[in-house]
């Protein structure tokens, strides 16, 4: 396996598990960043709260979290941040990053060689509405609500 595919895979490894926050861009997830957020996109405020203790008001501190710690993404920011591990430049949303980017191969999810990482997006008449990261062994890593 590459240096690139190596470092996509363990970045996308470490965030198994994360908060998914609409907007998010690999940044700690707390009550303050979420609220930004429910700023930043009020169509989507109770869906950032619900996920949250404090925000929520069934904590005033974040210490029965499970995401306490953990860097939030949204899945265009999931795949960014990864090809950013690993020194490659991605645009910022999922549509932008099929549009816009020159990939070396494209294709439907049965024709993946079985052991390359690959950037995955779901391409619909409607847009492109989720992007994520095929591991090379079976399973793909994404963010989602």
């Amino acid at each position: 396996m590459s240096t690139a595919s190596q470092i996509i895979r363990d970045y996308a490894l470490q965030q198994v598990g994360g908060p998914y926050i609409y907007g998010a861009t690999a940044q700690k997830c707390t009550p303050s960043y979420r609220r930004a957020r429910q700023a930043q996109y009020p169509k989507y405020a109770n869906i950032i709260a619900r996920m949250c203790p404090v925000l929520s008001g069934q904590s005033s501190s974040c210490s029965i979290c499970n995401y306490n710690g953990m860097l939030a993404h949204d899945c265009a920011q999931l795949t960014r941040w990864a090809a950013a591990a690993a020194g490659l430049k991605l645009p910022s949303g999922s549509k932008s990053q099929w549009t816009a980017v020159k990939w070396l191969k494209t294709g439907t999810i049965d024709t993946l060689p079985g052991s390359q990482v690959a950037f995955l997006y779901r391409v619909t008449a409607s847009g492109v509405s989720h992007t994520g990261i095929y591991t090379g062994d079976g399973f793909v890593v994404d963010a989602r609500g």
